[in-house]
C-alpha cells in the first residue's frame, strides 16, 4: 500500500482546517456535490485526447469558467499554475477548477468514457 487512510488524523485535519480556512473547506466539501455549480477536479489526459497538441490558453478560450491550478508531468514534477502557451500533452494530470459543466466536458476530451472524479 502507498496510502494509508487514518480516520481520526483526517477527521482531526479536518476539523482544523474548518477553524483555520473555513470558506476554502466548504468550498473544497461543496465541490463534490453534484448539486455545486462549480467543482474541483483531477482530470488525466490520455493519448488519444483531442486535447492533445492544444495550449491551455487554446483550450481555456472554449471553456472561460476553466481555472487550471496545477498539472502533474509523466515524469513525477508538478507545476502550478501552468503556462498559458504550454501545450496540453498525453499523460498529464490537471488539476481543474471551475463550472461543473465545463469541468465535466473537458474530463469528456481528456479521457472519453470516464466519469467525474472530483479531488479530494
Amino acid at each position: 500500500a502507498t496510502h494509508v487512510i487514518s480516520p481520526s488524523f483526517n477527521g482531526g485535519h479536518d476539523m482544523a482546517n474548518l477553524l483555520l480556512q473555513p470558506n476554502l473547506t466548504n468550498f473544497i466539501n461543496r465541490s463534490h456535490d453534484f448539486e455545486s455549480a462549480y467543482t474541483l477536479a483531477e482530470v488525466t489526459v490520455t493519448a488519444g485526447s483531442s486535447l492533445v497538441g492544444q495550449s491551455f490558453k487554446e483550450f481555456g478560450m472554449t471553456e472561460s469558467s476553466l481555472a487550471f491550478i496545477a498539472v502533474k508531468y509523466p515524469n513525477g514534477e508538478t507545476r502550478l499554475r501552468p503556462r498559458a502557451d504550454d501545450p496540453i500533452e498525453a499523460d498529464y494530470v490537471v488539476i481543474v477548477g471551475g463550472k461543473a459543466d465545463s469541468v465535466e466536458r473537458m474530463m469528456a476530451l481528456a479521457n472519453p468514457g470516464q466519469g467525474l472524479r472530483a479531488a479530494g
